[in-house]
C-alpha cells in the first residue's frame, strides 16, 4: 500500500498540494476520498487539484447541490462530491457515482463516510487533520479492499 505525508501551513500552500496529489492519485479508477472536520481544508485541496487539471472555474464545496462535475472539450475531468447533507441517503447517488469513475474523470468525495460499498476495489484517501496553530496534516494512503 501507498502512502504519503504532506504538510501546508496555510490556504496557498494547502492548494500547491492538491497539484501534487491529483499527480499521485490520476490512476483509472481515479477516486480520492477526503477525510476530516469541517474546516480542514478539502475544499481547497479540491482548488489545488482543479488548478493542476487546468480548471479555472471556481470551485467551491458542492453541500447543497452534492455533485458538480468541470469540463474540458466536453469530457468531464472532474467530479466533485460533497455527501455532508444526505447523510445515510447516499445510496441515490450510486448510479451516478459509477459512471462518474467509469468515465475517466478525477472524483473527489467529502464526506462520503456511507459509501464505502460503492466504491471500486482500489481508491485513494486523504485524511487532513488541523492542529491549534492552523498548519494541516496530510496523509495520502491507497486503498485496496
Amino acid at each position: 500500500m501507498n502512502s504519503y505525508s504532506f504538510k501546508a501551513k496555510n490556504s496557498d500552500e494547502m492548494v500547491k498540494l492538491g497539484g501534487e496529489v491529483a499527480k499521485i492519485v490520476m490512476q483509472n479508477p481515479a477516486i480520492l476520498f477526503l477525510e476530516g472536520d469541517l474546516g480542514a481544508g478539502k475544499t481547497t485541496l479540491t482548488q489545488g487539484i482543479a488548478q493542476s487539471l487546468g480548471i479555472n472555474e471556481e470551485i467551491t464545496s458542492p453541500s447543497f447541490v452534492i455533485n458538480k462535475k468541470y469540463y474540458r472539450e466536453e469530457k468531464p475531468i472532474l467530479s466533485h462530491y460533497d455527501f455532508y447533507r444526505l447523510e445515510n441517503n447516499v445510496g441515490i447517488m450510486k448510479d451516478e457515482l459509477s459512471e462518474d469513475v467509469s468515465s475517466g474523470a478525477l472524483v473527489v468525495i467529502e464526506w462520503g463516510h456511507e459509501i464505502d460499498e460503492i466504491l471500486p476495489e482500489k481508491y485513494w484517501k486523504a485524511r487532513l487533520t488541523q492542529d491549534e496553530k492552523g498548519d494541516r496534516d496530510i496523509e495520502l494512503m491507497e486503498i485496496k479492499k
